[in-house]
């Protein structure tokens, strides 16, 4: 397989942008590159919520297919989720199926998800023909990991007939259901959603971060 896309974070890459979603509260800052590595941050701020999160992507790379991989470093603290996924350009979850020609655009797959705990979560979403902005379906595996606070290695081999994941190069999951051909974008995020703001420690943001060494993707 040859790398089609790589960044290491040795010096900001630009390519990494704010992703701003409908309602989120994504910032420059608390997204940087500091040490060799990114790192999403939470940090307070005079908005309603009290705080900022960190969501990257990479709006100038679309891809169909191939091994998507990250070296993490995770965050302990509950409250909060870390997540490397892929999306359609698009946000996906704005709008209903039943108003788009090609229903496997809505397709979402989770590289990994963590919640500050042990288990690294893997998740594809999607939606069936004429289903409503609400109404998708879900494959999901939890996997334990002994220290997620040391770095691992996350990856998907995203093909046409599966997606299987992997930590450290160790199958830890594969799926056959929501299968898509349409391109998608790399995103990395820390994020706080509303069922799991009241375990946010809003008085230790500074404990709430996440590092990434690097992120590839070969064909």
């Amino acid at each position: 397989m040859k790398t089609v896309f790589e960044s290491s974070f040795k010096k900001p890459d630009h390519r990494w942008v704010t992703r701003e979603l409908e309602g989120g509260n994504a910032a420059d800052n608390c997204a940087v590159t500091q040490g060799g590595y990114l790192k999403l941050l939470i940090k307070e701020d005079d908005n309603p919520k009290g705080y900022n999160t960190g969501m990257v992507w990479v709006p100038s790379f679309q891809f169909t297919f191939g091994l998507i991989e990250a070296r993490v470093r995770h965050h302990s603290p509950k409250g909060a989720h870390s997540s490397f996924w892929l999306q359609p350009e698009e946000n996906a979850y704005m709008h209903d199926v039943s108003s788009t020609p090609n229903n496997e655009r809505e397709t979402e797959i989770d590289i990994f998800e963590h919640f500050g705990d042990h288990a690294i979560h893997h998740n594809i979403y999607w939606r069936d023909e004429g289903a409503k902005a609400d109404e998708y379906q879900n494959k999901h595996a939890k996997t334990t990991v002994y220290d997620p606070y040391d770095w691992h290695t996350y990856g998907c081999r995203w093909k046409a007939d599966s997606y299987t994941f992997y930590i450290d190069g160790v199958q830890t999951a594969k799926f056959k259901k929501g299968l898509s051909t349409t391109p998608k974008v790399l995103i990395l995020s820390i994020l706080v959603s509303s069922w799991e703001e009241s375990k946010l420690k809003k008085d230790q943001l500074q404990k709430y971060k996440t590092e990434i060494d690097w992120v590839r993707v070969k064909q």
